[in-house]
């Protein structure tokens, strides 16, 4: 394969759309402060979408919290690469909290996503997040597997997409 599923589904649904930017934006921060605060590795993954020169993460901390409208008016295509994006930031730092957990469901059920679409997100994104951590730490079997623990993915399914990362790089 010469892309990754996850660079595959944001190239199917790309987030383009300003409103969509917003809504994603606004996601990530919600996450980000679900626990308290914005840690240094959710920082670094939120500049990728929200700029810090323009004090964008204090613009989305004070507005309300994302409604299911907001939701529901997102480009369609766009909707899953956004609530993968969203599951990314929630395991960047590999400690997933119970807030950030109850957020992620909120966003999932006010997107209309069934338990099968929620879930393959959700396994999409701890891949995006993996490969990231790939070109970190390598692939070495026993790092990914280490990894794998922390974000709750099978050792199989790690190593598969460690050699599949392998392969393409």
């Amino acid at each position: 394969e010469a892309l990754s599923k996850s660079d595959k589904q944001r190239m199917d649904g790309p987030i383009q759309d300003k409103f969509d930017q917003e809504v994603l934006g606004r996601m990530l921060v919600e996450l980000a402060e679900a626990e308290g605060g914005i840690n240094r590795k959710e920082r670094s993954f939120l500049s990728k979408f929200v700029t810090e020169e323009d004090n964008m993460v204090d613009h989305f901390s004070l507005k309300q919290s994302i409604s299911r409208a907001e939701l529901q008016e997102t480009s369609v295509k766009a909707r899953n690469t956004i609530f993968m994006m969203a599951t990314a930031m929630v395991l960047i730092d590999q400690d997933i909290s119970a807030p950030e957990k109850s957020r992620l469901v909120q966003y999932a059920q006010m997107f209309d996503f069934g338990t099968d679409k929620t879930n393959e997100l959700i396994f999409e994104a701890k891949l995006y997040v993996l490969e990231m951590a790939l070109h970190e730490m390598g692939t070495e079997r026993e790092q990914v597997l280490e990894f794998a623990d922390t974000i709750k993915l099978d050792h199989e399914e790690a190593e598969r997409f460690a050699v599949r990362y392998r392969k393409r790089n």
